[in-house]
């Protein structure tokens, strides 16, 4: 009797920490936020190139295919409103058939990679990758930010909040003014 009540508890213990991770914002809102960030992040004022936005989710798990095309249709459909004078691609990279993920991003672009619900996978690894090829990283999943993601969207007081990582957006090379860094909340 105790061994399998132990199992029990061990058996409720890990499926409790499996909680996945959510977006707390919808994909309209999170669009033109999102599109609003750019502007405000020099390295991007200061070109001309397209934008590539690299979409990072897993076709397998609903919330996060679900999230991606949401989010793609956002942004075709509000680009324009912030960048009239570039193109946006968006790029979907579907993680369920591919680890090597940033292997299929061209870095003569400017390239922003946006990480929607992710399950099994490490976000470590992407916030490394971003770092190391100088690309900002974006994502709708708050946990993430804290986890080395250099922007995202939250929900405070039922109003969406801007979070950036501080450390992570430097070290992704990031120049963000610091007019989007007074309405953020910051993240050491």
């Amino acid at each position: 009797m105790n061994r399998t009540m132990i199992i029990l508890f061990l058996l409720l213990f890990v499926i409790s920490g499996m909680k996945s991770q959510s977006i707390t914002v919808p994909e309209s809102i999170q669009a033109k936020i999102f599109l609003k960030v750019l502007t405000f992040e020099r390295n991007l004022i200061d070109k001309d190139d397209d934008v590539v936005v690299n979409i990072l989710y897993q076709e397998n798990y609903k919330e996060s295919f679900s999230a991606y095309k949401k989010i793609s249709d956002e942004i075709i459909n509000n680009y324009k409103n912030v960048f009239s004078n570039r193109k946006i691609i968006i790029n979907g990279i579907n993680l369920d058939k591919t680890n090597e993920w940033a292997k299929s991003i061209d870095k003569k672009k400017i390239n922003i990679i946006y990480v929607l619900p992710l399950r099994a996978f490490k976000i470590s690894d992407i916030s490394e990758e971003c770092r190391k090829s100088k690309m900002l990283s974006f994502t709708a999943v708050p946990e993430y930010v804290v986890k080395g993601i250099s922007v995202g969207i939250d929900l405070f007081n039922s109003k969406p909040k801007i979070l950036i990582n501080l450390k992570a957006s430097k070290l992704e090379g990031a120049k963000l003014s610091s007019q989007i860094l007074r309405i953020s909340r910051l993240i050491d």
